[in-house]
């Protein structure tokens, strides 16, 4: 992470082949990932994140399957291939359905698939996504940020869709809510729709 927020792309990606990083973590694929995107190398990218799924599946963990399918769809959405990634979420929720997971620990992943949807303008399968992440990630701590981000994706479809009334309602309701928890960037986009819906 300090690597990325410092851009030392390149750097970081020596960090993990000096064997600084426990080997065959999903995190170890996933940051290594996120280096080659930001590098402009998408193959590379894949291949850590697909390596890391092909691991996943000889581990036979259902957790460590879910968050490889899910780190798989972050790296290709990164890259603007929704289509692959939705395919990579969609394959994270059936993991999630046929081993019995609790579904409420993973509302994200909806979120994530909607997210996608959202960016390829199918704005009824999205909104559908991302109203299914407000209902189970506003109830848990740990993903107060799913949460916010579906709200305010949701807010724009709504203005998308003339509704502003709904619109306002969301966003005020993050703003009496959940201010101090709204990093700079989401903020950004909540007053810019205060100012879409005036």
């Amino acid at each position: 992470q300090f690597m990325i927020t410092t851009k030392n792309y390149r750097q970081g990606i020596n960090y993990f082949n000096n064997g600084c990083v426990p080997q065959k973590s999903g995190k170890h694929f996933y940051w290594k990932a996120k280096l080659y995107v930001f590098l402009d190398e998408p193959d590379s990218a894949l291949i850590q994140t697909s390596e890391s799924i092909r691991i996943a599946h000889l581990q036979n963990i259902p957790e460590v399957l879910v968050a490889a399918y899910n780190q798989h769809g972050l790296i290709n959405m990164n890259l603007e291939r929704y289509d692959d990634a939705i395919f990579a979420f969609s394959e994270a929720i059936k993991f999630v359905d046929s081993l019995a997971l609790d579904e409420k620990r993973f509302g994200y992943l909806i979120g994530n698939l909607g997210s996608c949807y959202y960016q390829k303008s199918d704005f009824d399968k999205a909104y559908k996504c991302l109203q299914k992440d407000v209902d189970k990630s506003e109830k848990r701590v740990q993903d107060k940020a799913s949460y916010l981000n579906a709200e305010i994706l949701l807010a724009e479809i709504d203005l998308e869709r003339k509704d502003h009334k709904i619109a306002l309602y969301r966003l005020d309701g993050l703003m009496d809510m959940y201010e101090p928890d709204l990093i700079p960037s989401q903020k950004l986009s909540v007053l810019e729709l205060y100012m879409q819906a005036y």
